[in-house]
């Protein structure tokens, strides 16, 4: 809904209206004074100030990209008998994969200078630095999405398989959708709405 306020500044600093949810589009403000009507000459006793473009923002997007391609095909006899990335168990050739996410658009966070007003809370990668949306990365195991407990752009350390990713900018707006199942393992997810 449309809404307008309007208010009385303190020490006649004027008036201030504000026009609230509203969409994009040009706007026009006219600001008669009070003796408009009553007037015979007119001019001068209204100000029409110059138009307001008001834009939306980009639509929300993201492309993920292979960022290193998985050293070895675990079917394979030979391995280097490192082991040191979780899960451990699995040699680290078997799970060297990358990928990376590159998002555009929405309401960003704004990460080089953050409002410290903001109540919200900023997305934070497990080394504490800001990004610009919430990454959330899944990987498709026995038929459901299992939530990796990542938020990145980049997810490393990561064997064969199908991964997802859901990023949500400051707005709100996700792409990529899942519902949470509960298991007997732990939370799961199933598809919802796929990213194109």
């Amino acid at each position: 809904l449309t809404t307008v306020q309007t208010q009385v500044l303190p020490g006649d600093q004027g008036y201030q209206v504000i026009l609230h949810s509203v969409g994009d589009g040009v706007y026009r403000l006219t600001v008669y004074d009070k003796q408009y009507d009553e007037a015979t000459y007119k001019t001068g006793c209204f100000v029409v100030d110059s138009e307001f473009e008001l834009e939306e923002p980009a639509p929300l997007e993201v492309r993920v990209e292979i960022l290193n391609e998985v050293s070895c095909n675990r079917g394979n006899e030979y391995n280097d008998g490192e082991d040191f990335n979780d899960p451990i168990g699995v040699f680290d050739q078997f799970q060297d994969g990358a990928l990376i996410a590159y998002a555009q658009g929405g309401v960003a966070y704004d990460i080089l200078s953050p409002d410290p007003d903001d109540t919200g809370g900023y997305p934070v990668n497990s080394s504490g630095e800001l990004l610009p949306y919430y990454f959330t990365w899944k990987k498709l195991v026995g038929g459901s999405w299992v939530d990796l407990g990542i938020n990145n752009d980049i997810i490393e350390n990561v064997s064969e398989g199908t991964f997802a990713l859901n990023i949500r900018d400051k707005n709100g707006i996700e792409l990529g959708t899942y519902l949470p199942v509960s298991t007997p393992t732990g939370q799961e997810y199933v598809l919802d709405e796929l990213i194109d």
